[in-house]
């Protein structure tokens, strides 16, 4: 993330999306053109109103106790993370499974480029080389359906724990950063995750929807059955339900409220 924010070519002019009259500030929309860049979203806006404010900072945080709530030694840089895998021979055999980042303040010019994503970790393949009845065998040892999911969030686990500890340090400290041609010293970056993007595929095993799924997205009621109607009405998921369903302290319980939920 460090390398992203202090890459040459990400620091050009034209490639970061920044306040013109402040460009450590929170961002403003200017014009309808604006549209296709990602802080000109609301879930942007809000965020930062939310963590510049300091709602989520404990009090020892390093955040706290660097800034005191000073907004103008801070900086807002949501992150974009992407996840998919790619085969890297000829014949298909093998698989990269990266785990990109970048960053929500450059334009989408640079999200286009190479030079706009870093891996922050690789998915090794476990299964690679397996027989059919060698899967099934590892399929039995670890609980049944869902265990490809449940061993790829177990190494999610270990890839995201640097962000999971930068988010608890409040951010990441540079003793001097220069943005838009104003450089500032001291300065705590917040990078909180915006979004997470990708295909259908790796979507579903980052959200854990195995075969149990009866529905075809995690955002509304449309049952599988329904994906060659076109004229099925879609009722958007109760977002209060899922987050009750989580809050279930059983493992059971809360894994069957889930399952009723699609």
């Amino acid at each position: 993330i460090r390398s992203l924010i202090l890459d040459p070519m990400n620091q050009q002019t034209g490639n970061l999306i920044l306040n013109p009259e402040d460009p450590f500030g929170k961002y403003i929309p200017s014009d309808e053109n604006d549209i296709h860049e990602i802080l000109s979203g609301s879930v942007y806006q809000d965020n930062w109103d939310k963590f510049m404010n300091n709602e989520d900072d404990d009090e020892d945080s390093d955040n706290e106790r660097m800034n005191n709530g000073d907004v103008s030694n801070q900086f807002f840089c949501p992150l974009v993370m992407y996840s998919d895998s790619t085969n890297i021979d000829r014949f298909s055999h093998f698989k990269a499974h990266p785990v990109m980042v970048a960053l929500a303040c450059h334009s989408i010019h640079v999200h286009r480029q190479f030079h706009g994503w870093h891996p922050i970790g690789f998915i090794p393949d476990p299964y690679h080389g397996l027989s059919k009845n060698d899967r099934k065998l590892l399929r039995s040892k670890n609980g049944g359906i869902g265990y490809k999911e449940r061993n790829l969030h177990s190494m999610l686990d270990v890839i995201l724990k640097e962000l999971k500890d930068i988010q608890e340090r409040g951010g990441i400290f540079f003793e001097e950063l220069t943005l838009g041609g104003v450089t500032k010293q001291n300065v705590m970056v917040k990078v909180p995750l915006h979004m997470v993007i990708g295909d259908c595929e790796g979507n579903d095993h980052l959200a854990a929807k195995g075969k149990f799924a009866t529905r075809i997205s995690c955002a509304c009621t449309c049952p599988k059955n329904e994906s060659d109607n076109p004229f099925c009405k879609c009722k958007y998921q109760d977002k209060t339900k899922i987050i009750r369903a989580n809050e279930i302290s059983d493992e059971k319980e809360a894994l069957d409220a889930l399952k009723k939920l699609g």
